[in-house]
């Protein structure tokens, strides 16, 4: 009992210097997300979890720091990690049970995909929150705000002005100044579309003057941007000039890369309308090298996902190379093996018969030496025959002689002895 009890304290007190040091940095985070510098406020988050890892997150309180780094790569244009953390978000059972915190995520999930361009998949999230959205009547203004933006990017501008009025009215009644410019603006967007310039204006307008109170940054750029679009289809260049360049400005100051990037495409439509052709062009390469700058921010996990599964299918591709290649080595190595065999066999049948050609030259040549050695005992043969024969000859003659006169001379003497 007295080391249960110890350990027990130790562990109470490391989970509580865990959650402290968790909440701290999660607060920093915050605040740093508030004043726009999302690379601090992401510093700050990846700090509160390094103490607190996602597994142990429980509590909604907990669990909204994965909103909230998902918030600060979507306003970094990074949408792919936002999405990452939103869909975790969504794992989490204690968000699954909460409609509120559903629909919350769903709309997220839906700005995401606007930004990248997937209209669908950003209606299809959208209407998913509106179905979670019970009893938050802010939300779902902004919801509808959000819905009509894809049906602008659809070309469907009225049933786009149908939502776009929903929300206002919404915010309006709530008193909610910061949604109501932005569907003011939206508002003013859809005259400009109609051909309506005077609405147009008159919603910009108030627009301006609510986010001057308002005092955010972000809102009074981006009407200054819908303002400076204003002028330049009215063709006064002058008042164009004028807000495009404050809104120039202020977007580099908050270091708002997508502002940076509306902005220059709004300068360069106001030089090409005014005939500048030159600052025309310089501002649509300014343009063209932050839009390259978005996507690529967009894509990096794209591409490491991607150059994960190519090395893994590289892998997978060398392994299977490799054993095409050992196949094909094998076969290689058995025809080789049959071309050195036949060879071999080639070698070895010219050799036994050049070995049996030359045994029969040999022999041949033996024979006939043997012969020409037989033909020349033969011939000396014949030779001692023909001298033997000679002699024997002469000898036959010479003896036949001498029997002739010795037969005589006694035939003589017998006829002489002879009585009458």
């Amino acid at each position: 009992m007295w080391v249960i009890v110890p350990v027990f304290v130790l562990m109470t007190w490391f989970n509580a210097t865990a959650q402290s040091k968790f909440n701290e940095f999660f607060v920093k985070g915050n605040e740093a997300l508030e004043k726009r510098e999302y690379d601090k406020a992401l510093s700050f988050y990846a700090t509160a979890l390094e103490d607190r890892p996602e597994r142990l997150l429980r509590s909604k309180e907990d669990l909204n720091i994965l909103f909230q780094i998902s918030e600060a790569h979507s306003e970094k244009a990074e949408y792919q990690n936002s999405l990452k953390f939103l869909y975790k978000y969504l794992e989490k059972p204690i968000v699954k049970t909460d409609s509120n915190l559903m629909a919350r995520a769903y709309n997220r999930i839906g700005i995401n995909f606007k930004y990248m361009g997937e209209t669908q998949k950003a209606l299809d999230n959208y209407f998913k929150s509106v179905k979670y959205m019970t009893k938050d009547p802010q939300r779902l203004a902004g919801l509808y705000n959000n819905i009509a933006g894809v049906y602008i990017d659809m070309q469907k501008v009225d049933t786009a002005q149908l939502y776009y009025t929903k929300s206002y009215e919404l915010f309006k009644t709530m008193g909610d100044n910061k949604g109501l410019v932005t569907a003011a603006m939206n508002l003013g967007l859809v005259e400009m579309e109609l051909k309506h310039m005077e609405n147009a204006l008159s919603y910009f307008t108030e627009a301006r003057k609510i986010s001057q109170q308002t005092k955010d940054t972000v809102l009074l750029l981006i009407t200054h941007i819908n303002l400076g679009d204003y002028y330049t289809a009215v063709t006064d260049f002058e008042n164009a000039a004028r807000y495009l360049a404050w809104a120039e400005v202020q977007s580099k100051k908050i270091n708002g890369l997508l502002y940076i990037n509306e902005t220059y495409k709004s300068i360069y439509k106001m030089h090409k309308a005014a005939k500048n052709f030159a600052s025309a062009l310089s501002y649509l390469e300014l343009h063209k090298q932050t839009n390259d700058s978005i996507n690529a921010s967009n894509l990096n996990r794209e591409f490491a996902e991607m150059e994960a599964k190519y090395r893994i299918r590289e892998t997978e591709k060398e392994n299977e190379d490799l054993k095409n290649s050992r196949a094909i080595n094998e076969l290689q190595l058995g025809t080789q093996r049959k071309y050195i065999w036949t060879l071999s066999g080639v070698a070895i049948f010219m050799l036994v018969f050049i070995a049996v050609f030359y045994l029969q030259r040999r022999n041949l040549a033996n024979s006939k030496r043997m012969l020409e050695d037989q033909h020349k005992a033969l011939s000396k043969s014949e030779k001692q025959l023909q001298d033997l024969n000679f002699q024997y000859e002469r000898l036959i003659n010479k003896y036949e002689g001498q029997s002739e006169i010795s037969f005589r001379d006694k035939s003589t003497d017998d006829n002489l002895d002879l009585p009458e």
